[in-house]
């Protein structure tokens, strides 16, 4: 399973490479100019490139960016259930962080054959949370599991 960084993590990380591979290589010019041990300033500088090149590696790779979890909400204009579940919606995204994706099922024949008679209709990574009506419980738990990660 692999473990993702968190972003306050993954910034002590690149910031402890940098001083790390900067702290080595002056290490090395200083064995090099004060005590003349070849060997150890280039040991040194060395093992502070790498440090410098292993920051600059994350720093290529991004930071991790917390993706919030979605929900595709399927309604139709002159629906009060609709206007209802968006309601309930934006004061759920009040508590908890996740993106809501609107839909007209009457722009799309084939949605409109799918759901519309029940909408509103709420999807999350292709599984119907609801339909017809809100069912706060089920979103809550999808969101809350989307944002565990």
């Amino acid at each position: 399973m692999r473990r993702q960084v968190g972003l306050e993590a993954y910034r002590r990380l690149t910031l402890l490479g940098s001083v790390a591979g900067a702290a080595l290589f002056g290490a090395g010019l200083v064995a090099l100019v004060q005590f003349q041990a070849a060997v150890l300033a280039v040991l040194l500088m060395v093992l502070g490139m790498l440090a410098a090149l292993a920051t600059a590696a994350l720093d290529i790779r991004g930071a991790p960016q917390a993706v919030p979890p979605s929900l595709v909400l399927f309604t139709r204009t002159e629906c009060a259930l609709c206007d209802e579940a968006r309601a309930l919606l934006d004061a759920m995204r009040g508590e908890a962080m996740f993106d809501v994706w609107e839909v007209d099922v009457d722009a799309h024949p084939d949605l409109r054959q799918a759901y519309g008679d029940s909408v509103p209709v709420g999807m999350t990574q292709g599984r119907v949370l609801f339909r017809g009506h809100l069912d706060e419980a089920a979103v809550r738990q999808a969101m809350d599991r989307g944002n565990a990660g």
